[in-house]
């Protein structure tokens, strides 16, 4: 039976709805219970770091969300690392659930497990109850890099060359059992996790691969996710897209084994990274210069305005690119804007494959607070992808 003077039932039960959230609120200090969910945490090819997420439900008597880390399970030791202020958020109209992310890229994280947390701060916080607390979220960062390859300000899938050329190949007892052998090498990489200043120039182990064919054409790589460089599995392919399929995939060159009984061969190229022919002309103070023409100290045009130039990275490619026009070259893995926030490979964008061996090149810039100001742009009037960015 409905109550006296409260109208309808249907009108009682729109009351007792608004009575029972009262209480609620009341229960946790004005905030209604369980404002977000959805904590994640990831990483991928082109993250620095890792890239938190969770959805907001609702901003009622919300004065923050935090987000906290620590690497154990214990809430009490997760300290703050980043705060929404729930004033930040309102917009008109209001739509939920708010998707809201964070990229951590703190080198602390670099080989260890991190636990995120995440709670609602309620506008009346003067006891601990007054807290929403949702987590714990694992990433595991045990297989990331070294920090500087999570924080640094070098290139996506970052250049890197080989000092000197290491393979050499030779013909076994029998036919087809040919053996490319590989030479201590040092590897340039444009990083610095040893705050020297300089990029780090990381030593190899000597190895080898067989048995392989006699007379063919082997593209030699090994994979070094944490750039420790010393013993390497190396591995001998006939097929040239697998040395770019691969995360942290280093590429030492391309041999030709000899014919069975004949004389020892030695291999060419090596290298790797997203970069351009010579001749791309990229915007400067000093006009439109060609990439490879481009030196330290020269300002170029980013998304974010003039950026100084820190260095020019160049090694040596031997496999197919894509043409962009007037001869220009890119790999085909570098990022290219095609649109506001939104970057693609150069495979997506230019038709036209061009079989290419020689130099290529790439800019490592300043530090950078945003990913816009790593971005340079081309004569061409499109920017080119410079740093670790979420598409």
């Amino acid at each position: 039976m409905a109550r006296a003077g409260w109208g309808s039932k249907t009108q009682q039960r729109k009351i007792d709805v608004v009575e029972n959230n009262l209480r609620q609120v009341v229960q946790v200090g004005r905030m209604l219970p369980v404002p977000l969910t959805g904590l994640t945490a990831s990483s991928g090819i082109l993250t620095r770091g890792a890239q938190v997420g969770f959805k907001v439900t609702s901003l009622q008597g919300v004065d923050s969300f935090v987000l906290l880390r620590n690497f154990s399970r214990d809430p009490g030791s997760a300290q703050i690392i980043h705060t929404w202020p729930a004033s930040t958020l309102v917009a008109n109209p209001q739509r939920f659930p708010l998707n809201l992310q964070y990229m951590d890229a703190d080198p602390a994280i670099a080989g260890q497990k991190a636990y995120y947390w995440v709670k609602a701060v309620p506008v009346s916080n003067q006891t601990v109850p007054n807290t929403f607390m949702v987590g714990p979220q694992l990433f595991d960062a045990s297989q990331q890099p070294s920090a500087l390859q999570i924080t640094g300000d070098f290139p996506a899938t970052q250049a890197y060359t080989p000092t000197t050329q290491p393979l050499s190949a030779s013909t076994g007892v029998l036919a087809n059992q040919a053996t490319i052998s590989v030479a201590p090498f040092q590897i340039q990489y444009p990083f610095d996790t040893d705050s020297d200043g300089d990029g780090d120039l990381i030593s190899y182990s000597a190895g080898s691969v067989t048995p392989l064919l006699d007379s063919t054409l082997y593209y030699v790589y090994f994979n070094d996710p944490t750039y420790a460089g010393g013993p390497q599995t190396y591995i001998a392919t006939l097929n040239n897209p697998d040395i770019t399929a691969g995360l942290y995939r280093q590429y030492l060159g391309s041999i030709t084994t000899p014919a069975h009984g004949g004389g020892g061969t030695t291999g060419g190229g090596g290298g790797g990274g997203p970069c351009f022919s010579g001749n791309t002309l990229v915007v400067t103070k000093r006009g439109a210069i060609p990439i490879s023409e481009i030196r330290p100290g020269d300002r170029i045009y980013s998304k974010a305005g003039w950026r100084e130039v820190k260095q020019l990275l160049e090694h040596d490619f031997d496999g197919e690119m894509r043409e962009m026009g007037s001869g220009e070259l890119v790999t085909l893995g570098h990022r290219i804007r095609i649109e506001r926030g939104v970057w693609r490979p150069a495979a997506e964008i230019f038709e036209v494959g061009v079989m290419f061996k020689g130099k290529v090149f790439n800019l490592k810039l300043g530090p950078a607070r945003t990913d816009e100001a790593s971005c340079y742009l081309l004569n061409n009037g499109r920017f080119a992808h410079n740093t670790h960015k979420i598409v």
